[in-house]
């Protein structure tokens, strides 16, 4: 159930999806194309671990470098969630090794890489006392970020034939900041996959 003027709005209101239905709803300027169609779906659809569209292209592009150099290639690795970018989180026992971090080039559409280099962040060691200078690179690097639920379904009983799922009229995700668990937690990866 949700308000006729929310159907084919850009924004998920049911939980299953259905007032946002690609096969019904016209492209936005704010949707998501898929592919070379005339088929769209709302960016909060874009790599949530379902394929929205015909041929999976809103689940194929969920990983990127975001360049903070001058150098090709070079970035942080950023993950894409629910058309969201952020910080791509790797449990701290991770073991960044170059065939690891090869098969991240690869997945990155980097064929033939010829140089691997890559470097935890890690959030601490980035702290600066008021002496220190920050480096071109430093500056450029931009805040550790997740995305998060904001507004979730709540489920609601009618009876035992009817069940019906809700949520506010707002955005379901948004970006924060890592917090002291996430930095704990987790490293981000600054990676070079040259060709």
């Amino acid at each position: 159930i949700t308000d006729p003027g929310k159907i084919c709005d850009g924004v998920r209101n049911c939980w299953d999806k259905s007032d946002e239905n690609p096969r019904v709803c016209r492209c936005h300027s704010t949707s998501f194309r898929c592919g070379e169609s005339d088929i769209c779906v709302p960016y909060d659809f874009v790599c949530d671990k379902e394929r929205d569209c015909p041929n999976g292209e809103d689940e194929l592009y969920c990983y990127a470098l975001q360049q903070n150099s001058y150098e090709a290639g070079y970035g942080e690795l950023m993950e894409q969630s629910y058309g969201i970018w952020h910080s791509k989180c790797f449990p701290t026992t991770t073991q960044f090794d170059d065939e690891y971090m090869k098969r991240i080039c690869e997945q990155l559409g980097y064929s033939q890489v010829r140089k691997i280099f890559g470097r935890a962040i890690v959030q601490s060691a980035r702290l600066r006392t008021a002496n220190q200078t920050e480096t071109p690179v430093d500056k450029l690097r931009r805040s550790a970020t997740k995305a998060i639920v904001q507004n979730k379904f709540s489920k609601v009983v009618i009876n035992q034939n009817h069940t019906f799922y809700m949520k506010p009229s707002r955005p379901m995700f948004k970006v924060i900041n890592w917090n002291y668990e996430d930095e704990q937690n987790c490293h981000r990866l600054e990676l070079l996959c040259a060709p």
